[in-house]
């Protein structure tokens, strides 16, 4: 008869540890993943709930005909600052230039700022027929005539 042997405690501990660290390295990877995606999910919508609370209004608007250019003072009327403030030029025949807008910058939160855009490089005719005014927020935005 054949005596049996089991395996020594040594090498059991090993692959006690082996199997226990490979568990752990499986759920650190899925538990990084798990709030990487939830963390991502959470900032949009914060930046759509910002959004809610946000709203800004044309204080004045003046077209300078000499410079080609147009002044706008806008005012923040909420605790939200607006960011990626885009004023584009509609003309007449629907066209937009530049097609990309002018970049304005930021209106810090209740606020009055003065943005002044179109020069001699990209000047704005006095043919348009009003002006867009967007912001970080799709749905916050302005139109005007500005005469």
């Amino acid at each position: 008869m054949m005596k049996l042997k089991g395996i020594s405690p040594l090498i059991a501990s090993v692959i006690l540890i082996a199997v226990t660290m490979t568990v752990a390295g499986v759920l650190a990877f899925w538990a990084a993943q798990f709030v990487r995606q939830n963390v991502q999910t959470f900032e949009e919508q914060t930046a759509e709930r910002e959004c809610d609370f946000a709203d800004f209004d044309i204080f004045s608007c003046t077209y300078n005909a000499g410079e080609k250019s147009i002044s706008l003072i806008l005012q923040n009327l909420r605790k939200i600052d607006l960011r990626n403030i885009t004023a584009f030029v509609i003309y007449e025949n629907d066209s937009i230039i530049p097609e990309s807008g002018y970049s304005l910058g930021e209106l810090p939160a209740n606020s009055l700022k003065n943005f002044k855009f179109g020069n001699e490089f990209q000047p704005v005719e006095r043919d348009y027929k009003e002006i867009l005014i967007t912001t970080h927020c799709s749905l916050v935005r302005e139109r005007t005539k500005c005469r």
